[in-house]
Formats: structure tokens, C-alpha cells, sequence
């Protein structure tokens, strides 16, 4: 077990007495012995306490012979850590869960590691969007020069050359305000 990283444990149902092998102590790094079942789910994180319980109430009820569990675990040190749980009940000759056996190991680089892995995906994927939506802007732009351009060798109206200016404009300036004046007498009139 020492070589596999593993720990064991078992507990009796019937008695709700536990053993936990100092392989397990020394993983969970808990000081009591053979805590009660109580005990041990005090120190599941409280947001996977209800899964640990779940798992316990199916494997005692009949509803399923094992279960596989990854929650995180407070050490008495409170030290956080992720635990992989392999649950096996026995059973007596009318089917009712008279014992469970368990598997246990440290699991927590593993479960850094993946969090690193999403967190850098998370932020890739920001970049991706980010540039995509940098090149759908750039591209917007430069089909707004090039409508400009063709208007500017055929259209002769002053203003709807200044429309399609401004469209052209607001691409590359998101953040401006254009606006087209036309002075008519002393003042001048925003036009578009």
C-alpha cells in the first residue's frame, strides 16, 4: 500500500466502528486512529460533503457495490487536499451492506495540474475570441475603405460620400464620434 501511494480502510456498519490503516492517517493526516464516520465527514470540504454522503446512502441502501469519489479533505493541519476514494461493500446472505472497504490516495497535484490546464485554456480561448473579434474588425474596416474608395471614383454626391466616410470611420475609431458639418451662412450644421 506504501509503495502504491494508496491507503485502506474499512467500516462496519452495524457497529459504526471504523479502521483506518496508519497509511490512511498518515495521507489524511488526521491524529485519531479509527474516527467515526462523523468524525470523518467533518472533515470533507462542505461542498462535497453531500456527494460523500450521497455515495454512503446508495452503497448501504443496495443501490450500488461501489463507488469511485474525488472530493477535497481537511487535514488537521488544515491543509486542503484532494482525495480519490474507491468504495466496496460487503454484503450479507439476505443483501443488506454489512461493512465497507476502501481505497484512498492523494490526488491534489493531479487536481492542480487540471486546474492549471483549464485555466490556461480559459485564457487562450479569451485570446482566440479576442483576436477573432480584432480581425472581424479589421476586416470590416478595410471593406469599408474599399466601398469608400469605389464611391469616391463614381459618387458625386458630397453627402453620401461623408455617410460612407463616417461608417468607415466609426470601424477604425469605435470609441469617436464623427460627425460631417456643412456650413450654411454663419453657422455650421451637422449634416450626418
Amino acid at each position: 500500500m506504501k509503495a502504491a501511494r494508496q491507503a485502506s480502510w474499512e467500516f462496519d456498519l452495524r457497529s459504526n466502528t471504523g479502521y483506518c490503516s496508519p497509511e490512511l492517517r498518515g495521507l489524511l493526516g488526521v491524529q485519531q486512529g479509527n474516527p467515526s464516520l462523523t468524525d470523518y465527514l467533518a472533515h470533507v470540504d462542505p461542498l462535497d460533503r453531500p456527494l460523500v454522503i450521497q455515495a454512503f446512502g446508495e452503497l448501504r441502501s443496495g443501490q450500488r457495490d461501489e463507488s469511485v469519489l474525488q472530493y477535497r479533505f481537511l487535514c488537521d493541519d488544515q491543509q486542503l487536499l484532494w482525495v480519490e476514494q474507491h468504495t466496496f461493500v460487503e454484503r450479507d446472505e439476505h443483501g443488506a451492506a454489512v461493512r465497507l472497504y476502501g481505497l484512498s490516495r492523494d490526488i491534489t497535484a493531479q487536481k492542480q495540474t487540471e486546474q492549471a490546464l483549464h485555466d490556461l485554456n480559459a485564457m487562450l480561448e479569451a485570446r482566440v475570441t479576442q483576436r477573432t473579434q480584432q480581425l472581424l474588425e479589421e476586416r470590416a474596416a478595410q471593406e469599408a475603405f474599399v466601398a469608400f474608395t469605389e464611391a469616391v471614383g463614381t459618387e458625386t454626391d458630397v453627402l453620401t460620400l461623408a455617410r460612407q466616410a463616417i461608417a468607415m470611420l466609426r470601424l477604425l475609431f469605435a470609441d469617436g464620434t464623427v460627425i460631417y458639418y456643412k456650413q450654411d451662412g454663419d453657422l455650421w450644421k451637422a449634416q450626418a
